[in-house]
């Protein structure tokens, strides 16, 4: 479990004290509307009733919402505005892919500089910091896709 999975269990906790929720999970979770919903599923001991709700955590925030689901949920998301093309290109290359691919390609067009003007060798930490960049880049990808 990570630190949204123990906050998203937290928040059904103490947004449903009357109820007094016992063995709560984490049904599932998945990224939407510019953030994270988990489908909470948990047990009144007050009531003996099984219950499912949702728990949101937009983008950059670990503040969540806590909702029932249903119409609920559905007039929550459609009351948030969709992120701007500006907004988008901005998380991305401001991110920490986005900022290693930038120091990447600098990185790279400085030794492609350095080998085709100056026809001089490339200095041993630029290599170095090249190959340690790319690694990283491209080993967080592969990362990603095994996860």
């Amino acid at each position: 479990m990570n630190r949204l999975d123990d906050k998203a269990i937290a928040l059904v906790r103490t947004s449903q004290v009357a109820k007094d929720p016992t063995d709560i999970a984490v049904k599932s979770k998945m990224q939407a509307f510019d953030g994270m919903i988990y489908f909470m599923h948990w047990k009144s001991k007050k009531e003996g009733k099984e219950f499912d709700s949702l728990s949101y955590f937009k983008a950059g925030s670990d503040d969540p919402i806590f909702l029932w689901g249903g119409e609920e949920a559905v007039k929550y998301f459609s009351s948030l505005k969709p992120a701007s093309i500006a907004e988008n290109i901005a998380r991305h290359v401001l991110g920490l892919n986005g900022m290693s691919a930038i120091i990447a390609l600098l990185i790279t067009a400085t030794i492609c500089y350095l080998v085709l003007s100056a026809n001089r060798e490339i200095p041993g930490i630029l290599a170095n910091a090249l190959t340690t960049i790319l690694g990283f880049f491209f080993g967080s990808e592969v990362g990603k896709r095994r996860g």
